[in-house]
């Protein structure tokens, strides 16, 4: 299992070896941490991404046609983002390990990021062996992370850094809400 904040993950330095190596990544964090940017930069632009729906549509294909679409199945890297609907389906889960697994034995690396709340991933994380799959869990910053974080998007918006100093009470911190009081502070009294 690792542990970061998207900002550690998302920066210069080299990433982890288990999330290098292991094929099967299960991303974990709270809404607007950065899971679907760190998805991003672990598989690469223009990786193909299945959201719920997409998801749902090509697990109906997959029906149909007795098998997962070529191209899901022979894709470099594959990202899932928020497979919902997988508690007290197992034909599902059955269905989307056994494409997982496949892209595993092919080389191929597929990412799945937690859906919204209530929407678990576990069922289908337990359906898969332990050795061919990584847990990444995503948090935000605390402490001096959160305030180089504003230093930083002070710096890009050519606001002065005492600014940030407002930033580290906002509560619930978050990126979008540090974001969004910096360009309110840039904009000025209404």
């Amino acid at each position: 299992m690792v542990a970061a904040t998207s900002a550690e993950l998302l920066g210069g330095r080299p990433l982890p070896r288990v999330l290098r190596e292991r094929p099967l990544i299960f991303l974990f964090g709270p809404p607007g941490c950065g899971k679907s940017a760190v998805a991003a930069r672990l598989c690469g632009e223009g990786t193909p991404c299945l959201d719920a729906a997409a998801l749902s549509q090509a697990a109906a294909f997959a029906v149909r046609h007795r098998g997962w679409a070529v191209e899901l199945e022979q894709s470099e890297r594959l990202i899932i983002d928020g497979p919902t609907g997988l508690s007290g389906r197992p034909g599902v889960v059955r269905s989307v390990a056994e494409l997982a697994q496949r892209r595993a034995q092919l080389g191929r690396s597929t990412i799945f990021i937690e859906g919204p709340p209530g929407q678990t991933v576990l069922p289908l994380m337990e359906a898969l062996p332990p050795l061919s799959r990584c847990t990444l869990v995503l948090r935000f910053p605390e402490g001096r992370g959160r305030r180089r974080f504003a230093l930083n998007a002070c710096a890009e918006r050519g606001l002065p850094p005492e600014l940030a100093r407002r930033c580290a009470a906002l509560q619930p911190w978050t990126y979008r809400g540090v974001l969004a009081l910096l360009d309110e502070l840039a904009r000025g009294p209404a």
